[in-house]
Order: structure tokens, then sequence, then C-alpha cells
């Protein structure tokens, strides 16, 4: 199994949502308000130091950049949520700066705090990602308190789509938001998840992905939230996530 690599500047804000559109994680995003037509990519794949800078006035709460390049602590350059790496992680260059360097086996992912997603109600989630080897369920992230109450990304469910979920009873009260397709391995992806009111966005490189006009649970519902996981499911037969990963940021909007 060929490993992941997470290249990201993980992060939470607070930040409104009713954007044109507005560039989170590095990487420009249609508004909500435009059709699957109007959706803009960005010309450049490269998170720049002028957008970090715009997150954070807009209320950035928590970064991991994980330019680290050592040790087992992802360290948090704006708040003091600090991120731990597994056994199986390992520092490599990324195309910024250091990464970090996913195994694919049991003992490797990033853990966040607990409660890391209890604040957030309208929101956006990015990340840049790259899978290598794409397996069913394996996951971007994971954030929740087992398998009854979580929120998750996998780039390819059991139906071959990119596939955002969040409950409060397990698969059968699931709200998803997904697109036609797996997340193609072996290139970089911006992924971005969207929520304002009740319409849910999923976003891939800039585009609209997926819709769900009836979104009702918000991460803040899910309470004090533990594990959260980047890389790992909450389910334990799930496979864990194997390639390179850049970015992965949240805003919240009210």
């Amino acid at each position: 199994m060929k490993p992941l690599v997470l290249l990201a500047a993980v992060g939470l804000a607070a930040a409104a949502v009713s954007w044109a559109p507005e560039r989170v994680c590095g990487q420009t995003i249609a508004s909500q308000s435009q059709s699957h037509s109007q959706a803009t990519v960005s010309p450049s794949l490269q998170p720049s130091q002028a957008t970090e800078a715009q997150s954070l006035s807009r209320g950035l709460v928590d970064e991991w950049k994980f330019n680290d390049n050592g040790g087992g602590i992802a360290r948090d350059s704006v708040g003091k949520n600090n991120a731990l790496l597994e056994p199986g992680d390992s520092w490599v260059q990324g195309i910024q700066g250091s990464a970090v360097h996913m195994n694919g086996g049991p003992e490797s992912c990033v853990g966040l705090p607990p409660g890391i997603v209890s604040t957030l109600t309208d929101f956006t989630i990015c990340t840049w990602v790259r899978v290598d080897i794409n397996a069913t369920w394996n996951r971007i992230f994971d954030f929740g308190s087992g398998t009854n109450v979580y929120m998750f990304l996998s780039p390819d469910s059991a139906s071959n789509t990119v596939r955002f979920a969040i409950t409060l009873a397990s698969n059968p009260g699931e709200q998803i938001i997904e697109n036609g397709a797996p997340l193609s391995t072996g290139v970089w992806h911006h992924v971005a998840v969207t929520l304002s009111h009740s319409l849910g966005t999923l976003y891939i490189d800039g585009k609209i992905a997926g819709v769900n006009p009836g979104m009702t649970v918000r991460p803040c519902d899910l309470g004090k939230s533990t594990p959260n996981y980047i890389g790992r499911s909450q389910w334990g037969q799930d496979p864990q996530c194997s390639g390179p990963w850049k970015t992965f940021a949240s805003t919240t909007g009210r």
C-alpha cells in the first residue's frame, strides 16, 4: 500500500459564508449562489502566503501547516490545539515546506484535539490532498464520537463518489453531499465542503461537484467530538488513506 503524505495547513476560523468567489486554502471556489456552469478554478494550485494572511483576517482560529519537519506534534500556528502524529507517520519534503507522510497502515493518521468542530455552525472545511491509492471508505477526515455521531469526507465511497456525510444517528441519519465519481489518484486536488443555512456544497478543484439544499445537522451538533482524525475512519474496518496532503481549513459563519 502506498503512503499518504499530509502537506496540510489545517485551520479553523470564524468568517461569514455569504461570499462571492473566495480563496480558501489557496483555491478559488465559486459562490454558493453560482450555478455549476459558473464555478471557477484557480489558475494556481499552490497556496500562497497572501491567501493564508487573508484567511487569518477572516478570523482563523486554528491552523496546522505541517511545516514542523520533525517530532510527533504538528503545531497549531494560530491557536493552542496542537495535533498529534501516529508512529506510522514521518516527515518528508512537501510542495511547500515539510509534509507529514502517512504509510496507510493501522498506526498512521493525524489526531486533532477533542471538540475541534464544536463551535462550527455554517462552515467551510477544505483541504489539499493527493490520494495515491483509493480504497472504499478511506477518509480525508473523520470527526465524531464513534459510529453514531460523526462527520466525514471520503474520496471513495461505496457508491464510487467523493462523499461528505454528517449524522447524529449513524448511517440511517446521514445527510450527504457527493459528486458522481471518486477522487482521481496520483494528482493534487483541492476539496472543500461548505454549509450556508441549509445549503451544503461540495467543491473539487474550485468547481461545484455536489449540492444538498436540505442540510439540518451542523458540526456543533456533534458535541465534544473525540476522536477527530485526518486520514482515518471512526469505523475500524475502513481502510487508512494513502497519498499526500496540503491544506485543511475550517471557517464558521454563525
